[in-house]
């Protein structure tokens, strides 16, 4: 029987999912992201995974590659900071709503439950095109930028290629 609750979102070529709507904020798609109109970016979704008895909160971002270091550093660094702005405003806005200065219509209902002291934050570039061995100049350049982000909130970043994204249940 299938899950109408269920939800796939397309993004760099890749069908993440299915996701239950709970579990959910289309962060692109909301109408509190919406709202703050220009001069704001996102990453494509938050979703919450639970494993044994921990609760994760991933928030997504998705591009089909990145700018080689190695063709051009100031390019590179200039994604790398596009992309940590998307992380940067998305966790801002997803916990804005969470605390009710900012409309939480569209995040799942298990998100608006879930205690958010007790969740591992993971801001997951996923990378579809690249070679495992091309992911950690990526990560570490944005661990570099997030790093204030990274220790106030004790998140994580995660580069990972599209086989490495299916392993972790997030596309298909």
């Amino acid at each position: 029987m299938e899950n109408t609750r269920a939800k796939i979102i397309e993004e760099s070529g890749m069908r993440f999912g299915p996701f239950l709507s709970e579990d959910l904020f289309h962060i692109e798609m909301s109408r509190a992201y919406a709202a703050l109109g220009n001069g704001f970016s996102s990453v494509e979704f938050v979703c919450m995974k639970q494993k044994n008895e921990k609760k994760y909160l991933y928030f997504i971002e998705a591009k089909s590659s990145s700018p080689n270091p190695e063709n051009g550093e100031e390019r590179f660094y200039e994604w790398i900071d596009e992309v940590s702005m998307k992380f940067k405003d998305s966790l801002q806005l997803f916990m804005a709503a969470e605390l009710g200065i900012q409309s939480d219509e569209g995040i799942g209902q298990h998100l608006l439950e879930a205690e958010m002291a007790e969740c591992a934050i993971k801001l997951m570039l996923v990378l579809s095109q690249h070679k495992k061995e091309w992911l950690p100049p990526v990560r570490d350049a944005l661990s570099a930028r997030l790093r204030k982000i990274l220790r106030i909130w004790k998140a994580e970043i995660i580069a990972l290629n599209r086989d490495m994204a299916h392993a972790y249940g997030l596309v298909q």
